[in-house]
């Protein structure tokens, strides 16, 4: 088979201004755009996660529009998977998504310490259960906060209806961003479990972001509070940020990372940044794994 990865312009003529879609369950951090604080690497859980496919949530997507955001039906959405766990007295969740049949992308801060998460999915007969080990970004385990990207390979294939594209296409500042995630609609409140989208923008790229310490491949979203769009809440790490191509189809372009609470400023960590896509394009290689959206041997994905 060909393992081939597609290259990508990096030009400024290849900035063409597409929509924004995010999936998010974001960790606070204690910084804004305009203060000195410094991101700080989040503590990540104990021994192995449980994944729960988002597409077995009791919900059916016609509920009432919550906060900035507004229900959607999870049955679209078979490749997302979400995990909870427990940090001290508090309860997290974190998401996850498939790109190709053994390929999961998820933020590094969800992956436990033994690198290994499950992912499971509910059947009339039992539970459907996949391991997966999983590759942090070298960065980020030496304490780049920024490099909040983990790549996870299950051991055997998993099956769902269609799996998520990627792209290492730069997003231009001013896109409109769709955040989307299980996590609270309101800080200090817990999450429901149900899945919301939330339209925002991304007003600065990675390199723009004022944050003292590293928020080098960091792409930063408008203060949802302060200006009514969505944000990222506590619970809303490691899903996929997108963007919706001219024919409407959703690509990830980044992975939800942090959000400042109060404000709804929300942090992204960019596919696109030169060290993340590396280390994509190496993680695929090495596993010989085709990723939708950017092996041309990738099959299965979302049409």
């Amino acid at each position: 088979m060909n393992w081939n990865i597609r290259r990508y312009d990096m030009s400024p003529a290849s900035l063409i201004p597409p929509v924004l879609l995010a999936v998010a369950l974001a960790l606070p951090i204690s910084a804004t755009a305009e203060d000195e604080s410094s991101p700080k690497i989040r503590t990540r859980p104990t021994g192995s996660l449980e994944m729960k496919a988002v597409s077995d949530l009791p919900q059916d997507g016609t509920g009432l529009k919550v906060g900035n955001a507004e229900e959607v039906d999870p049955r679209n959405w078979p490749a997302i998977f979400r995990t909870e766990f427990e940090l001290g007295a508090d309860k997290w969740f974190c998401t996850s998504t498939l790109v190709g049949p053994q390929a999961l992308l998820t933020a590094a801060h969800c992956v436990g310490n033994d690198n290994k998460v499950t992912l499971v999915r509910k059947r009339a007969g039992g539970d459907e259960k996949w391991v997966a080990d999983c590759t942090i970004h070298p960065a980020y385990l030496n304490n780049k906060a920024s490099a909040d990207v983990a790549m996870c390979l299950p051991r055997t294939s998993v099956r769902v209806n269609h799996y998520e594209n990627l792209s290492l296409d730069p997003l231009p500042r001013g896109s409109t961003a769709r955040l989307m995630g299980e996590g609270c609609t309101e800080d200090g409140k817990p999450a429901d479990g149900k899945l919301r989208i939330g339209d925002t923008t991304l007003r600065r790229l990675p390199g723009e972001v004022r944050l003292a310490g590293d928020a080098e491949y960091w792409g930063e979203t408008q203060a949802g509070r302060e200006t009514g769009q969505g944000y990222l809440c506590k619970g809303d790490s490691g899903g996929p940020t997108m963007h919706e191509r001219v024919s409407g189809q959703p690509v990830i372009h980044a992975v939800n990372s942090a959000a400042v609470p109060n404000t709804g400023t929300s942090y992204v960590t960019a596919l696109w940044s030169p060290p993340i896509q590396e280390f994509l394009m190496k993680w695929a290689q090495e596993n010989r794994q085709a990723l939708c959206g950017v092996s041309d041997n990738a099959t299965g994905c979302r049409r």
